[in-house]
Protein backbone atom coordinates (compact mmCIF):
# COMPACT_ATOMS: atom_id res chain seq x y z
CA UNK A 1 0.00 0.00 0.00
CA UNK A 2 1.55 3.79 -0.93
CA UNK A 3 -0.28 6.96 0.15
CA UNK A 4 0.82 9.96 -1.17
CA UNK A 5 -0.56 13.29 -0.91
CA UNK A 6 -1.08 16.96 -0.14
CA UNK A 7 -1.01 16.53 3.65
CA UNK A 8 -0.01 20.02 4.53
CA UNK A 9 1.10 19.58 7.85
CA UNK A 10 4.14 18.68 10.38
CA UNK A 11 5.37 15.50 11.83
CA UNK A 12 7.02 15.32 14.97
CA UNK A 13 9.78 12.54 13.67
CA UNK A 14 9.80 8.73 13.34
CA UNK A 15 7.98 8.61 16.41
CA UNK A 16 5.12 9.53 15.22
CA UNK A 17 4.86 6.44 12.86
CA UNK A 18 3.03 3.44 13.89
CA UNK A 19 1.21 1.03 11.06
CA UNK A 20 2.84 3.71 8.02
CA UNK A 21 6.61 4.46 7.33
CA UNK A 22 6.75 8.12 6.29
CA UNK A 23 9.09 7.40 3.22
CA UNK A 24 10.61 11.01 2.35
CA UNK A 25 11.98 11.09 6.28
CA UNK A 26 14.38 7.89 6.00
CA UNK A 27 16.82 9.23 3.61
CA UNK A 28 18.84 12.12 4.31
CA UNK A 29 18.67 14.15 2.54
CA UNK A 30 19.53 18.73 2.44
CA UNK A 31 16.66 21.24 3.36
CA UNK A 32 17.34 22.46 -0.69
CA UNK A 33 16.52 18.85 -1.51
CA UNK A 34 13.28 18.31 0.99
CA UNK A 35 11.33 20.94 1.11
CA UNK A 36 7.75 20.59 -1.38
CA UNK A 37 6.08 23.97 -0.76
CA UNK A 38 7.21 27.64 -0.85
CA UNK A 39 4.77 30.21 -0.02
CA UNK A 40 3.52 32.79 -1.65
CA UNK A 41 5.94 35.43 -0.57
CA UNK A 42 8.57 32.98 -1.95
CA UNK A 43 10.53 33.43 1.65
CA UNK A 44 9.04 29.90 3.32
CA UNK A 45 9.92 26.82 2.29
CA UNK A 46 8.50 23.62 4.22
CA UNK A 47 8.49 19.82 3.91
CA UNK A 48 4.21 19.17 4.05
CA UNK A 49 3.61 16.57 1.15
CA UNK A 50 4.38 12.91 2.10
CA UNK A 51 4.53 9.45 0.97
CA UNK A 52 3.61 6.78 3.09
CA UNK A 53 3.89 3.05 2.87
CA UNK A 54 3.75 -0.24 4.94
CA UNK A 55 5.81 -0.56 7.95
CA UNK A 56 6.89 -3.76 6.82
CA UNK A 57 7.81 -2.50 3.26
CA UNK A 58 12.01 -3.43 2.35
CA UNK A 59 11.81 -2.20 -1.24
CA UNK A 60 12.12 1.35 -1.17
CA UNK A 61 15.70 2.84 -3.12
CA UNK A 62 15.71 6.35 -2.55
CA UNK A 63 13.02 9.03 -2.37
CA UNK A 64 13.24 12.81 -3.40
CA UNK A 65 11.79 15.93 -5.73
CA UNK A 66 11.87 16.82 -9.21
CA UNK A 67 13.33 20.35 -8.62
CA UNK A 68 12.71 21.46 -12.31
CA UNK A 69 9.36 20.49 -13.17
CA UNK A 70 7.59 23.59 -14.41
CA UNK A 71 4.71 24.10 -13.30
CA UNK A 72 1.83 26.71 -12.02
CA UNK A 73 2.31 25.82 -8.46
CA UNK A 74 3.46 26.11 -4.92
CA UNK A 75 4.65 22.65 -4.50
CA UNK A 76 7.11 20.70 -5.76
CA UNK A 77 6.56 16.45 -7.28
CA UNK A 78 7.21 14.55 -5.01
CA UNK A 79 8.74 10.83 -6.30
CA UNK A 80 10.03 7.64 -5.04
CA UNK A 81 11.85 5.27 -6.26
CA UNK A 82 10.89 1.31 -5.53
CA UNK A 83 13.02 -2.28 -6.26
CA UNK A 84 10.74 -5.01 -7.46
CA UNK A 85 11.75 -8.28 -8.18
CA UNK A 86 10.34 -10.39 -10.81
CA UNK A 87 11.09 -13.68 -9.51
CA UNK A 88 7.59 -15.44 -8.86
CA UNK A 89 7.40 -16.36 -4.84
CA UNK A 90 7.71 -20.07 -4.51
CA UNK A 91 4.80 -20.33 -1.94
CA UNK A 92 2.00 -18.98 -4.70
CA UNK A 93 0.52 -21.83 -6.07
CA UNK A 94 -1.34 -19.45 -8.82
CA UNK A 95 1.77 -19.02 -10.68
CA UNK A 96 2.69 -21.75 -12.86
CA UNK A 97 6.19 -23.17 -12.85
CA UNK A 98 8.32 -22.31 -16.19
CA UNK A 99 9.95 -25.72 -15.93
CA UNK A 100 6.28 -27.60 -15.97
CA UNK A 101 5.25 -29.61 -18.91
CA UNK A 102 1.97 -28.68 -20.67
CA UNK A 103 -0.49 -31.15 -20.65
Amino acid sequence: MIIMGDFNSQIGGKEAEEEEKIVNTWFKKKHNKRWTWISPNMETKSQIDYILMDRNTRNIRDCGILKNFKCDTDHRILTIELVHSLTPQKNNKNIPDRNEKLK
